[in-house]
């Protein structure tokens, strides 16, 4: 089963309405300021994202959230209307679209099956804030940052930075994520890294400090 064009436009709209209802990570989670993307426990961020095959040229508003155990994903149109929402955990993936929610353990396999699109799921965390780990720099901008590289794989994907961030963190702005048959672009608006919330003290005084205190 795929989404149909008028799903796919809906998907569109839904994207937009993301930010304010993406389900609550495992943590509590607080904003923070790192010097490097890979020193972020977890993230949120917002943007936009064009994806093309050879059928579908679908364009959206973005929001993700990423943690240890938890992504998740949704799509809106510039309306606000959500399109499609998806949930990532380790032990299930959710894909909500036009009132259904589908189930799989894969969520490569599942974005696939109901879509038609191959996004490579699992690394686009890392890639989207300049974590390139195993893929080979082909060229370099002129402050040596990595400006199109190749990431292995049976169908190896080719990744463009156009642009990058101006302030720190330093991290990609504008990517082109592409093989055959696949073209995703992604513009990141705003990025922000995430931590636990220190727990709460507990206001009430132990036992030894109750004795101590009579």
């Amino acid at each position: 089963m795929r989404f149909t064009k008028p799903l796919l436009s809906g998907l569109i709209i839904v994207t937009a309405a993301l930010s304010g209802c993406v389900s609550k990570p495992d943590l509590p989670l607080v904003p923070v300021d790192i010097k490097q993307p890979a020193a972020a426990y977890a993230w949120d961020l917002s943007g936009k994202i064009l994806v093309k095959t050879p059928d579908d040229k679908v364009s959206t508003n973005l929001y993700w959230l990423h943690s240890p155990r938890r992504d998740e994903m949704r799509l809106t149109s510039m309306l606000g209307t959500s399109l499609m929402s998806m949930s990532v955990t380790p032990e299930e993936t959710k894909l909500t679209a036009d009132g259904d929610t589908y189930t799989d353990d894969d969520p490569q396999r599942l974005l696939y099956r109901l879509s038609g699109w191959s996004i490579p799921v699992d690394k686009l965390p890392l890639w989207l804030t300049g974590q390139f780990e195993g893929a080979t720099v082909i060229k370099k901008d002129a402050q040596g940052r990595p400006s199109e590289l190749q990431a292995t794989g049976i169908q190896p994907w080719t990744i463009q930075v156009r642009s990058w961030q101006p302030d720190n963190p330093v991290l990609p702005r504008l990517m082109l994520v592409s093989r055959p048959g696949m073209e995703l672009k992604v513009q990141i608006n705003r990025w922000q890294a995430l931590a636990p919330a220190a727990p709460v003290a507990n206001s009430l005084p132990t036992n030894d400090q109750a004795n101590t205190q009579s």
